[in-house]
């Protein structure tokens, strides 16, 4: 109903739609396009869908999905009856819902990333306190109190990701 007031407002009166044909309705830019599909239709004889795109007169795009039925009689297309759904609200639910999904990918894969740095800053740590326990009066004790400090800024941040 909101293609056939939109189509109305822009093109014709929805008294001239009903029973009109596509060229009648439809601007030529997009005449061709529907056309296209109308004569596969009626061709074979098969309904189909397929989605097209509309402009309203401020520019705005919108998303339909055109389902065109023939209508036979004795096994002949008399005609073919025409359905557009808006799809634009369709499609922009779907777009949020693929960048949700995409940020929770990537929340886990972040996730799984600092868990296994962690384990290998673990280590680090480790073997640190076991090289300081063994050798108390070290000549790297210094370097091993640094090695320490930087794995464990490293592990905070870890545990931020």
């Amino acid at each position: 109903m909101e293609f056939i007031r939109e189509a109305a407002n822009r093109f014709i009166s929805s008294k001239e739609i009903v029973g009109s044909r596509v060229e009648e309705v439809f601007p030529s830019e997009l005449y061709e396009n529907i056309f296209a599909l109308v004569r596969r239709v009626l061709k074979t004889k098969v309904s189909l869908r397929s989605e097209v795109k509309l402009r309203n007169r401020k520019g705005r795009e919108k998303n339909y999905l055109l389902s065109l039925t023939p209508i036979k009689e004795t096994g002949k297309v008399k005609g073919i009856i025409g359905i557009f759904q808006d799809m634009t609200r369709v499609r922009q639910l779907q777009n949020q819902l693929m960048l949700s999904q995409k940020m929770e990918a990537l929340g886990k894969f972040a996730g799984g990333i600092a868990h296994h740095f962690n384990n290998l800053l673990t280590v680090i740590l480790g073997n640190c306190e076991l090289i300081a326990m063994k050798q108390a009066s070290s000549v790297f004790a210094e370097e091993l109190t640094e090695i320490r400090k930087v794995a464990e800024m490293g592990a905070e941040l870890a545990k931020k990701i």
